[in-house]
């Protein structure tokens, strides 16, 4: 007697992405490529300042590799979080001072071994001064404090675009870090002239 086959179609749904509230394995924080990988998926799903704040925690108990691609100001994971915070953490709702937060988070590594290099400074200044939050302050205040010629170069152009009321607005630290009038003119023929070296 045959017999008949039925066949059922059986659906698939992917699991959701992990959350910030996802239960951590010790296997998954036992090296530090898995640590960047279980990074760059919170990340990913972090949407409040409650999980960037988690990111923060994270990225301070265990501080990202110096060498290789990390050091690099693109894929920095401390300039890979400023950018989704300032681009996902803002609207209606959010009621803190993104640029104090930004601020608050690079200098809280200015006195230890994982002190960030010039490059991601340049990176998270220019995120801060491009963001639609209005952040060029605190951005001036990291540039400032870098010691960077680069860096004081742009934000003297900075504070020379600016109108007076705005300028005289200005911290203290800020201003102080700013150089002489004479030191400025160097600074300033210095840019032109590596501008003009790097176009021939």
């Amino acid at each position: 007697m045959p017999c008949s086959i039925h066949y059922t179609s059986v659906s698939f749904t992917p699991p959701p992405p992990p959350s910030p509230s996802s239960q951590v394995q010790i296997e998954d924080v036992e090296t530090e490529e898995k640590r960047l990988a279980l990074f760059l998926e919170l990340l990913e799903a972090a949407r409040r300042w409650d999980d960037f704040q988690l990111l923060v925690l994270l990225l301070q108990a265990w501080p990202p590799m110096t060498t290789g691609d990390t050091s690099q100001s693109e894929r920095n994971p401390w300039v890979a979080l400023t950018s989704a915070l300032l681009t996902r953490c803002q609207g209606s709702e959010v009621t803190l001072d993104l640029g104090r937060q930004v601020v608050a988070m690079v200098r809280s590594l200015y006195n230890t071994k994982h002190k960030l290099p010039v490059p991601c400074l340049r990176r998270i200044a220019g995120l801060m001064l491009q963001s639609a939050a209005g952040l060029q302050q605190p951005a001036l205040k990291l540039m400032s404090e870098s010691g960077d010629e680069e860096l004081l170069r742009l934000t003297l152009d900075q504070i020379g675009s600016m109108t007076a009321s705005s300028a005289s607005a200005l911290p203290e630290q800020c201003a102080a870090a700013v150089p002489r009038r004479d030191q400025r003119e160097r600074l300033r023929g210095e840019g032109g002239r590596a501008r003009e070296t790097g176009g021939k």
